[in-house]
């Protein structure tokens, strides 16, 4: 039987054995007493309930400002460096695009200046008039006039079997709208405009794409009009260059330039046009790649090409080596690009650096020196173009981009499109996070969530948010609850895969990384902090500050009491300021002077403001104020009253609360019992924890 037990059947036999001796005044006083001494008992039975619970939901509730203060660290530390680290992406970017219009450039370009070159040899000879009527219609063009590529109809009579009778018949008018446009009607290219780029051949093919699939502004019937041709004749010349031009002409120039793909080509002109300024030794882009995306950038450096407005003649090996995103030495390696700018601002230890690392691929001081000039010397790639380019992409004012790389790298792990920050921001404040569950929902797996769907997430205003101390229970109990599965689907606008991984991650980092976060910041563990906030909660009525249970610790409990009094003398009374201290003290079960003790407890009955029990209770607590020692007396007297009454009461379903049951005991009390009262008295002895 436990000693709780005890004291509650003590305070029965007293009651009954109290109440049938004749006096009966002794019953009272007794009952009394034994209450008023139930106190320390009282107060730690609270306690041990209070403190699981606690530990139970503190990192619940922690978890809205532990994400909250990460966001604030990960902007802080994107504002930082968001420029810097941007500038390997952008980079990369610009590349990784290149790379898919350079094999379309390679082939349009040298079909149109192929068709160009044949009609100028023809009609050199003919005149061109009748140089482009023949290519266009003669079966035996390649035949008749020698030259290194069949005509149209040309193509398609050898597909035919060589009949020599296949005559497409495009008329003057077609032909001189296919090879130089008609912007009579709408913007029609022509084959032959900007031939460098092929850009004439390029827009012909796509109009003619987006026709047969049904999309873009220009139907077949607006086609056919404003090139004044049939469909047949339209789709005959794009599958001419597509079928045979780019595979019978264009294809065996790169293959004898000893490239086994077009691919493998396209990258080696990308990095002569960065190193150069040129392709094929042609300066096609004198302006630059960023022109093609941006007109306004051709206006002024700086460039995207180290080698405008001069050509460096760096080697293709030693162009590689530096736009090797593996390698952690490069500008195109977030790791690298802070050697690099470090050498550009001076530093001789980076430039040094930045030498040995490249030696073998051939890199020289000079090479090195318009590497660094063309990367930081204002107006520098970084961070003038850097700027720019972030803008463009993001589509918004420069200020307001850190935060969107934030949503980014929170939702897919992501920076750019790029793993800039492999590990999370978490491991970057502190290595041992690499092994929790990190900051980011998207680490390992992206997830896909969009800008606008994480800006609603993180909207700490949303009740419904996990990063609002109310949603958070949401998100709890969608973890089993399907309705509120539903409500977070519908509010956020995710879809179950989702859901699911956000359900999945936050219980994780509540589990795994909020102890440690927790540990960290307040140097706590769960069940250390756990005691710090039940003293703050009994002392002052508040949890972290915040007035979490403003009905007390009792409210929660099943079935709850309510104050006031409460249990809480912040609550009952105000709050006191008691220190952690001057609580662990007042909490001391082997103290002679604590609140939990009932040696302790008489002291606190007896004091009074100025005797010597008042002072040497104050000094024996951490020093107590005469105001905090005021608060506790006038609360002490309210918890012991009427709070362990109700408790004594539910903990041991008696009829009514004990003071009430001696009352009603004296009344109706006979004599004749004096052996329960002295049983009552050794069982209330026996449940004292402290004597």
């Amino acid at each position: 039987m436990s000693k709780k037990s005890f004291l509650i059947l003590g305070i029965i036999f007293i009651a009954f054995g109290g109440a049938l001796i004749p006096t009966g005044y002794f019953l009272n006083n007794y009952f009394v007493e034994q209450v008023a001494e139930g106190v320390p008992e009282a107060l730690l039975g609270i306690q041990d309930e209070a403190i699981p619970s606690l530990e139970d939901q503190i990192p619940v509730l922690a978890t809205p400002e532990a994400l909250m203060n990460i966001k604030m660290q990960a902007l802080t530390q994107v504002n930082d460096s968001f420029k810097i680290l941007s500038t390997p992406s952008a980079l990369l970017g610009i590349r990784e695009e290149a790379l898919v219009q350079f094999p379309i450039i390679i082939n349009c370009s040298g079909a149109a200046l192929a068709i160009n070159q044949t009609l100028e040899g023809v009609g050199g000879v003919i005149g061109l008039g009748a140089a482009k009527e023949q290519f266009f219609n003669s079966p035996i063009f390649q035949a008749t006039y020698g030259t290194p590529m069949q005509g149209v109809s040309d193509y398609y009579d050898t597909l035919a079997g060589n009949p020599d009778l296949v005559n497409l018949e495009y008329n003057k008018t077609t032909r001189n709208y296919l090879l130089y446009g008609n912007n009579s009607l709408l913007p029609l290219p022509g084959l032959m405009d900007d031939m460098d780029l092929g850009m004439g051949v390029a827009g012909f093919l796509q109009l003619y794409l987006n026709v047969t699939l049904g999309i873009g502004p220009v139907d077949n019937t607006t086609l056919q009009f404003g090139y004044n041709a049939s469909w047949t004749q339209i789709e005959a010349l794009a599958g001419y260059i597509q079928n045979y031009v780019w595979e019978q002409v264009v294809k065996p120039q790169w293959i004898g330039a000893g490239y086994a793909t077009l691919d493998d080509y396209a990258e080696a002109l990308f990095y002569e046009q960065w190193a150069n300024g040129t392709i094929n030794g042609d300066s096609v882009l004198p302006s630059g790649l960023l022109s093609m995306i941006n007109v306004s950038w051709a206006e002024e450096a700086p460039y995207f090409e180290v080698g405008l407005p001069t050509e460096t003649k760096f080697s293709l090996n030693l162009t590689e080596a530096l736009w090797n995103e593996a390698d952690p030495n490069t500008f195109v390696h977030v790791a690298g690009i802070q050697t690099w700018l470090y050498a550009a601002a001076g530093d001789p230890g980076n430039v040094t650096k930045i030498l040995t690392d490249f030696a073998a691929d051939g890199l020289t001081f000079n090479n090195m020196t318009a590497l660094l000039f063309w990367l930081a010397n204002p107006p520098g790639f970084y961070p003038d173009r850097v700027e720019d380019l972030l803008v463009y992409e993001y589509g918004c004012p420069l200020e307001d981009i850190p935060m969107f790389m934030l949503y980014e790298q929170w939702a897919n792990g992501t920076i750019g499109g790029s793993s800039v920050i492999p590990n999370g921001f978490l491991a970057e404040l502190d290595p041992m996070f690499a092994l929790l569950t990190p900051f980011e929902v998207g680490l390992p797996t992206p997830t896909g969530l969009s800008r606008l769907e994480v800006s609603n997430l993180w909207n700490p205003y949303d009740e419904a948010s996990f990063f609002n101390s109310f949603g958070i229970l949401i998100w709890l109990g969608a973890a089993t609850n399907t309705t509120l599965q539903d409500l977070l689907k519908f509010q956020y606008g995710i879809s179950d895969l989702e859901l699911l991984a956000l359900l999945t991650w936050l219980g994780d980092f509540i589990e795994e990384t909020v102890p440690i976060l927790i540990l960290a910041d307040t140097g706590y563990t769960i069940s250390e902090l756990a005691q710090v906030l039940f003293y703050e909660q009994w002392a002052n009525g508040t949890i972290y500050g915040g007035d979490l249970l403003p009905d007390g610790f009792l409210s929660e409990r099943d079935p709850p009491i309510y104050g006031p009094p409460y249990f809480e003398v912040g609550l009952t009374i105000g709050p006191t300021g008691l220190s952690v201290a001057q609580c662990v003290a007042l909490w001391d079960e082997d103290s002679d002077y604590s609140l939990v003790t009932v040696r302790g407890i008489n002291k606190w009955y007896n004091a009074k403001e100025g005797n010597a029990v008042w002072e040497e209770l104050k000094t024996e607590n951490g020093g107590l104020s005469d105001a905090q020692m005021a608060d506790i007396k006038e609360w002490l007297p309210k918890f012991r009253d009427v709070i362990t009454n109700k408790l004594a009461k539910d903990d041991k379903n008696l009829p009514m609360e004990p003071y009430d049951l001696g009352n009603t005991l004296f009344i109706v009390g006979a004599a004749g019992g004096g052996a329960l009262a002295a049983l009552g008295v050794v069982l209330a002895i026996l449940s004292r924890r402290k004597i």
